[in-house]
């Protein structure tokens, strides 16, 4: 399969199951609204790394172009602004959007 998905977050946390953290970096500012997002910098950007060894199609990227932010399947340096691990991994060849 191979493709385009654009789904929204409610549906996404229900279908994907992002892992809610267990690692908190104690010099962290948290505005995110959610238990699942994870850091770009620390001990929370390790756990995706070592999670990326093993289980890339399980790590997702929130991203911001200037306009619009979203979550898209895959690790990202580029505009990235926070990472999640779900429980599900995306499926292969398909690009996801969600907003």
């Amino acid at each position: 399969m191979s493709g385009f998905i654009e789904m929204d977050w409610n549906d996404w946390v229900e279908e994907y199951k992002p892992i809610s953290k267990s690692v908190r970096q104690p010099d962290r500012f948290s505005w995110e609204s959610d238990d699942y997002s994870l850091e770009t910098y620390g001990l929370e950007l390790e756990c995706v790394r070592f999670m990326l060894c093993f289980f890339t199609d399980h790590v997702w990227t929130y991203t911001d172009d200037g306009e619009d932010g979203f979550i898209s399947n895959g690790y990202h340096l580029v505009n990235r602004l926070n990472y999640y691990i779900t429980e599900k991994p995306a499926l292969p060849n398909v690009e996801y959007e969600i907003i």
